[in-house]
């Protein structure tokens, strides 16, 4: 029963992000026309100095971003220009927010709107331009972006049975989910003869207390195969009593070198977020959001196509040993 809880709750999560996206689009589609029909009138109200001609006017708005922008030439010198507009963008409630110390181009703004205006012209032919901008797209609206798309790839991917819960188990610590056992007829000293001998595994042998045996099984990789992230075997080697056999039982997880590696770039991540918002404000905070999803979903992706190391390493476990594996009870059958 629980399965079933957890799928209602995938497909309830999908339904919700999906549904969220959707309307969000539609309302700030709308809302940007309406801001670049302002940003036009805007423009327009603007102006142009003596014995210059608007030639080139460029218009877009797309979710959340809107534009407006014009190329102007005729007689008029670079400071001329910039005195020209910077009163009347002053006189009309703007005000400085910005200036290039290696390219000609100040920038003013008024409530959520910015206003380019740049020598030479940025929008086409002419001597310079002026543009302005609606952009709502700010980091608070990149963080719920991120949460949105984990959601949906998260519930997706349970509800198809392509990603299932317990998959992350092992590496949110919780191996009962991930539990796996199994039984052979041979000894514990044949099965880690056997083991330390098998063709494309690398065991590690830990320590033994009271007879049984710890180990570690992976799958042997090149020192540069992106294996970070892929999947061991972590197991006990146990003498069943009254059967002269063996009992192996375990978990899948991650190395330990690995959790250190993304804990440490975590941590850089967090650094990185902290000095970029203090010394270079929230606009530029939105290109370092764009590197944090795509080195998470790269991340995601790559553990992803390794998860068919767990299946190669029962299978190991299986051929090497002779063992059978042991079915255990499921949560579903618990409930």
């Amino acid at each position: 029963m629980r399965s079933y809880a957890i799928r209602i709750a995938a497909a309830i999560l999908l339904a919700s992000a999906l549904s969220i996206v959707v309307v969000d689009v539609a309302r700030t589609s709308v809302a940007a026309r309406d801001h670049e029909a302002m940003l036009r009138a805007e423009l327009d109200a603007l102006g142009a100095p003596a014995g210059v001609e608007r030639r080139v006017v460029v218009r877009a708005h797309k979710p959340r971003l809107a534009s407006v922008g014009a190329a102007f030439t005729g007689n008029v010198t670079t400071q001329g220009a910039f005195e020209f507009y910077g009163g009347i963008l002053t006189a009309r409630g703007w005000s400085p927010c910005g200036r290039s110390r290696t390219a000609a181009y100040e920038d003013y703004c008024r409530d959520e709107y910015r206003t380019r205006l740049a020598w030479p012209s940025v929008e086409g032919a002419g001597a310079y331009s002026v543009t302005l901008k609606w952009n709502r797209i700010t980091f608070g609206v990149w963080l719920g972006g991120v949460a949105l798309l984990l959601t949906v790839v998260l519930s997706g991917g349970v509800l198809t049975g392509g990603l299932m819960l317990p998959a992350f188990a092992g590496w949110l610590g919780n191996r009962a989910h991930n539990a796996v056992l199994f039984r052979t007829r041979l000894s514990v000293d044949e099965c880690i003869g056997r083991l330390e001998s098998a063709r494309g595994f690398v065991f590690h042998r830990g320590r033994t207390t009271d007879g049984t045996v710890s180990f570690r099984l992976a799958k042997e990789r090149g020192g540069f195969s992106g294996s970070g992230l892929a999947p061991h075997f972590y197991g006990t080697l146990s003498r069943e009593a009254g059967a002269g056999g063996t009992i192996i039982s375990g978990h899948f997880g991650l190395d330990p070198v690995a959790w250190f590696g993304l804990l440490t770039m975590a941590a850089i991540v967090v650094a990185v977020t902290v000095v970029v918002a203090l010394a270079r404000g929230r606009r530029e905070m939105e290109w370092l959001a764009v590197a944090v999803v795509v080195g998470v979903v790269g991340l995601g992706m790559r553990a992803w196509s390794l998860r068919v190391d767990k299946l190669d390493i029962s299978e190991c476990l299986t051929t090497t040993l002779q063992a059978q594996r042991v079915d255990l009870p499921t949560q579903d059958a618990k409930g």
